[in-house]
């Protein structure tokens, strides 16, 4: 993410839960205000420590929070899995252009309807259900940030890490398969591709 932006002074993150990105983000941001939206009450507690190493932090339950506390804009916004779930992203990428810095970066993170997990698992795949009212693909998502003021620079998949142990015992406990010699196995690091991208743009 911090490849594509210049130097960050308002980072603004939608959907944080309990703030693992920002907090990864804040070792090297730290000088920065941060203005995180979180609707659910519960994870405040555990996102403000998790958050805690930036200059500043603001937690509101919703965006037009932002925009009654707004005293700088935002440089860098992210949203990890929040477009696929909103009724009306158009509207949020405008309020999100009309709130955020001239030279703001936006980067998120959607499930891919053209990934080849997708194709395998046809219309078993997981993010087929009602909590996504959104999905996208490369050209969808592309068309509806250029069409609210905000140009695609980068869209590439994305790739989650699991332990080569935690991947048998899931599949071996599905299979009913006895599982207490997979600690015997080397716990190796596998990058697997879960049909998931993530794109960069600049606001026009």
């Amino acid at each position: 993410i911090l490849k594509y932006t210049d130097k960050i002074e308002v980072y603004l993150e939608l959907g944080p839960d309990i703030g693992l990105v920002a907090k990864r983000l804040s070792s090297e941001i730290k000088r920065a205000k941060a203005m995180l939206v979180e609707p659910n009450l519960a994870v405040h507690e555990k996102l403000a420590k998790n958050t805690s190493h930036f200059q500043d932090v603001l937690i509101v339950q919703h965006l037009r929070d932002v925009s009654l506390n707004l005293e700088e804009k935002p440089d860098l916004i992210v949203g990890i899995h929040v477009l696929d779930h909103l009724p009306e992203p158009a509207l949020t990428l405008q309020n999100l252009h009309q709130l955020s810095s001239k030279n703001a970066k936006l980067c998120l993170v959607v499930h891919n309807e053209r990934s080849i997990l997708r194709m395998l698992l046809r219309k078993k795949w997981p993010p087929f259900c009602l909590q996504h009212p959104q999905l996208f693909e490369p050209n969808t998502i592309k068309n509806i940030l250029e069409s609210n003021g905000w140009n695609p620079i980068s869209i590439r998949r994305t790739r989650n890490y699991y332990s080569l142990q935690n991947i048998l015992r899931m599949g071996f406990s599905v299979l009913k398969i006895p599982t207490f010699f997979i600690r015997l196995i080397p716990n190796l690091v596998i990058p697997i591709y879960l049909g998931n991208m993530m794109v960069v743009a600049e606001k026009n």
